[in-house]
């Protein structure tokens, strides 16, 4: 089982998560994973989907 197919499993039984903070999340997730190094916004967004602006809003929610 992938990463993103458990991830998805999981908040689609939380009824109170929406779909953008499922997207966030699954993303967020897989590059946690995968990233070496120091976790910060433009590392994010240069290995992700989002660019470092959408991460510094939805780590802000």
């Amino acid at each position: 089982m992938s990463i993103t197919t458990l991830t998805s499993t999981i908040l689609s039984k939380m009824s109170d998560v929406g779909k953008w903070q499922t997207i966030f999340f699954i993303d967020l997730t897989h590059l946690w994973l995968g990233l070496k190094g120091r976790y910060h916004f433009e590392n994010l967004s240069r290995q992700g989907d989002m660019s470092s602006e959408s991460y510094r809003a939805n780590f802000s929610k």
